[in-house]
């Protein structure tokens, strides 16, 4: 690993103390998309949908989400769905490696629910605003091959998710998250607005 990626693990580890509960405040929704076979899927942000129980927090998170999917992105959750759990937290912080099994193990004993999907983001330690023009340039031309979490890979595989059948006719609610939905969540929510919202 290289320096960056140590200090954005060591930035992990100095706020993981401030972690909240799983917060319906949180959740957002982000895009909707109907699939080849004309089934409707849905995108969602939120935090760590975790329980104080240490449990997966499954009926408080889809009642958060049919709130937000109605208030937020003016359509209504279908029925039955399966939930892709887009997780991106990062196993080296014990919390949240804590996290990750106890969704794993969620998934695994509920794989009718749906399924999770760990992608580890560390984020950016570096403000483009503090750099160089010409640096700033070089290197949003060269971010594949230096950015550690893979946005320019992840991002457009999101995107085919959401545009995708699930295999078994019933819609896909992607649920992306890191612990306190808001950094790691915000880079890759951010990211897919400006490549597929033009925000």
């Amino acid at each position: 690993m290289n320096r960056v990626v140590f200090l954005g693990l060591g930035l992990l580890l100095a706020f993981a103390a401030s972690v909240v509960a799983f917060s319906e405040d949180r959740v957002h929704f982000i895009d909707k998309a109907i699939s080849p076979s004309g089934v409707p899927n849905f995108l969602f942000r939120g935090n760590e949908p975790s329980l104080s129980n240490e449990t997966f927090a499954y009926d408080d998170l889809v009642a958060a989400l049919r709130k937000k999917c109605s208030t937020e992105g003016n359509c209504t959750l279908p029925d039955r769905f399966v939930i892709i759990d887009v997780n991106l937290l990062a196993p080296v912080i014990p919390k949240e490696d804590k996290d990750l099994k106890m969704e794993e193990q969620f998934f695994a004993d509920h794989p009718e629910l749906g399924r999770l999907i760990h992608w580890l983001m560390v984020g950016s330690l570096v403000n483009p605003d503090k750099l160089p023009s010409s640096l700033m340039h070089k290197l949003a031309a060269t971010l594949p091959s230096w950015e550690v979490d893979q946005l320019s890979s992840r991002i457009p595989a999101l995107n085919a998710m959401l545009h995708n059948d699930t295999g078994n006719g019933i819609s896909a609610v992607l649920c992306v998250h890191c612990e306190a939905g808001e950094d790691r969540t915000g880079e890759v929510s951010g990211a897919y607005y400006m490549e597929y919202l033009h925000w």
